[in-house]
């Protein structure tokens, strides 16, 4: 089960969404996305991000509707996604 998405997590992919809806030869590669949304992010108004915290907590109240009794367990150093596929 993946956690809910954070403020800036949120944020991101929607600057992603809008990169997508460009023609070809005018999208950003997902590094120089992730790099636009950090600078983009730091000079946003407490306004702008007040509306993303909304968002993120929107969707942390959804997840655990749907999932009462998760609670996160990170795994231990070097046993991430990687290590668990192989």
């Amino acid at each position: 089960i993946s956690r809910p998405p954070n403020c800036f997590i949120i944020f991101r992919n929607e600057l992603h969404q809008i990169n997508e809806k460009k023609k070809l030869e005018d999208r950003r590669t997902f590094e120089e996305v992730s790099k636009d949304a950090g600078l983009l992010w730091r000079a946003a108004t407490d306004i702008m991000k007040n509306h993303y915290r909304d968002l993120a907590q929107q969707k942390k109240l959804e997840f655990l509707t749907k999932h009462p009794d998760y609670e996160y367990k990170p795994r231990p150093k070097g046993e991430g996604k990687q290590a668990m596929k192989s």
